[in-house]
């Protein structure tokens, strides 16, 4: 299938894809976006990106014709979507913009809260939504599945706090944090595409 638009295989729920979404929406770049259904991932995708999950974004054809570049993280779509080929980050009005969005990213608090966000909280997150995943795996031993949500609520007591005790944020920080991301008030130290999907995503456990 020819495309002359970068190709983004999404599923709107994803997180990952939600990051992958925005990051291209506020960067102004033009894409076609295919909705998979995740029982029956197209095979084009699975050609392109074998691991099955999404996003992967599939740029059009070099002007040799070589097939496009295919990028299947989020944070490379993002790094794309800012930077393009050569790294350089472009504004929405054109031309270079070098402490734009990406360049604001980098900062050690905007990584630090990604990884958090990417590593403790998901694995809180994923054994408190999807407890029979989990009850063979190395961190439970055998276990039923209310008693994997039971420890994942443990370490910290309830899907909300998950973020806050990950973090150590008190409550009014948590709240206070997922305002400014939702309003743009911390675009200038921590752009959200990276954080505020999976925020969004605790939301209906709670």
């Amino acid at each position: 299938m020819s495309h002359p638009l970068p190709l983004l295989y999404s599923y709107r729920r994803c997180p990952y894809a939600m990051r992958a979404r925005m990051a291209l929406l506020q960067a102004a770049r033009p894409f076609q976006a295919f909705e998979i259904v995740l029982r029956d991932k197209p095979a084009e995708m699975l050609a392109l990106s074998p691991k099955g999950t999404v996003p992967v974004l599939v740029l059009p054809p070099t002007a040799t014709g070589q097939p496009g570049r295919v990028i299947d993280e989020s944070w490379d779509v993002m790094r794309w979507a800012w930077c393009g080929e050569d790294g350089g980050e472009i504004s929405r009005e054109g031309g270079t913009a070098p402490e734009g969005w990406w360049a604001r990213a980098q900062t050690p608090e905007n990584l630090t809260l990604l990884q958090r966000n990417d590593g403790a909280f998901k694995r809180l997150l994923d054994r408190h939504k999807y407890p029979e995943r989990f009850t063979t795996d190395g961190d439970a031993g055998t276990s039923t599945p209310a008693s994997v949500r039971q420890a994942a609520c443990t370490e910290a007591p309830n899907v909300q706090v998950n973020y806050r005790h990950c973090h150590r944020m008190t409550t009014a920080a948590f709240d206070q944090l997922v305002d400014d991301l939702r309003n743009g008030r911390r675009d200038g130290d921590i752009p959200p595409h990276g954080t505020l999907a999976r925020v969004r995503q605790h939301i209906p456990a709670d």
